[in-house]
């Protein structure tokens, strides 16, 4: 599959804080809706996603939720349910030809990276450890995918110890978490960096 690399992008991304704790009414003209993620958490949105069937992804730092088409929430989950660990996404959310949507998170306990997929219901199907090793430090940067392919691609950055330098990582996976190739190359984006797909699974960074 042809891979375009293209000189680094910066992504700007308008975050929504929810740090208040009541946010003030909804603009019935405008048509804003409100919606809470989980009861006493405090969180900032950072990714948008709509999914085949018209329902949307919200990611943030700790959680995924998903609102239904007209607005209404479904479900909102913690990426961290079955632990304790420090676990945050910065990277972005992609949703698949059958609704289901995967998050690229980092667990700052155990200095790893991975992909997480989770049914249209909430439920964690499968998940991916980046194959980066822990002192290299990985970072999310990225995620997105190419409904046409059914493809899921990955921007990572690391320290490579042995040649005392940071590196990127781009990875493509199928949805079935399944690594089908991936490149690596000396530079560092201090956290900043942004991937796409076009339908033939290009991909452009």
């Amino acid at each position: 599959m042809k891979k375009i690399l293209l000189p680094a992008a910066i992504a700007c991304l308008c975050a929504v804080c929810a740090f208040a704790e009541e946010p003030p009414e909804p603009d019935d003209d405008f048509g804003i809706n409100y919606f809470e993620i989980i009861p006493g958490e405090y969180e900032s949105l950072l990714n948008l996603e709509q999914s085949a069937d018209g329902s949307f992804y919200v990611g943030g730092y700790d959680t995924l939720t998903k609102l239904e088409a007209d607005g209404e929430k479904a479900w909102s989950v913690l990426y961290n349910a079955d632990s304790y660990d420090y676990i945050i996404s910065l990277g972005g959310i992609f949703s698949d030809s059958e609704n289901n949507a995967y998050a690229e998170v980092s667990n700052y306990d155990s200095y790893q990276t991975s992909i997480l997929k989770y049914s249209p219901y909430g439920e964690v199907k499968k998940s991916a450890v980046l194959p980066l090793a822990p002192d290299t430090y990985p970072a999310i940067l990225d995620l997105t995918g190419s409904k046409a392919q059914d493809e899921i691609y990955v921007l990572a950055e690391y320290y490579d110890n042995a040649a005392a330098q940071g590196k990127v990582f781009i990875g493509r996976y199928n949805t079935e978490l399944e690594i089908v190739s991936s490149v690596t190359f000396s530079g560092l984006n201090w956290g900043i960096g942004a991937l796409e797909a076009d339908n033939s699974g290009n991909i452009y960074y």
